[in-house]
């Protein structure tokens, strides 16, 4: 979260770090940054507990207390992040995504993605592609729907 900062009366906001997890719990946060770290590879739950050097079970805990997910959750949402970006960004088909992204397959890429978003990836890049369309000048500042 942003922050003010004070400065001879005014005030500045401050961006925080980018490994700024937001979570009280130490090794809550040691968690998260790690997962956001590698998502993008092939880690699982156990690397995730292996990060702050905490058992799994007692950190899943501590997990679902502090965030009301799972660490495999978090994974998932870390990974369709990457993926939400490089649809909406790149030509890049969807396998290549997939392995970007740290899914084994395309399939299982699907399945996650449309489980937090609601669509499938095809639809996700078509979508983010209708919703800016450029001006007059070349710049993506328009909407599809202004008029």
């Amino acid at each position: 979260p942003w922050r003010h900062v004070p400065s001879k009366g005014v005030r500045h906001l401050i961006r925080p770090p980018s490994d700024a997890v937001g979570c009280s719990d130490p090794a809550v946060a040691a968690a998260l940054r790690f997962i956001r770290r590698h998502a993008h590879v092939a880690v699982g739950v156990t690397d995730a507990c292996a990060a702050p050097a905490r058992s799994r079970r007692p950190l899943e805990r501590r997990f679902r207390a502090a965030l009301n997910r799972t660490i495999l959750d978090e994974i998932h949402h870390a990974r369709i992040a990457r993926a939400r970006g490089l649809l909406a960004d790149t030509n890049l088909k969807i396998a290549r995504i997939a392995a970007a992204c740290g899914f084994e397959t395309p399939t299982r890429l699907g399945i996650v993605f449309r489980k937090i978003t609601g669509l499938t990836p095809v639809a996700y890049r078509a979508r983010s592609r209708r919703e800016v369309v450029p001006d007059d000048e070349g710049n993506g500042s328009g909407s599809a729907s202004a008029g």
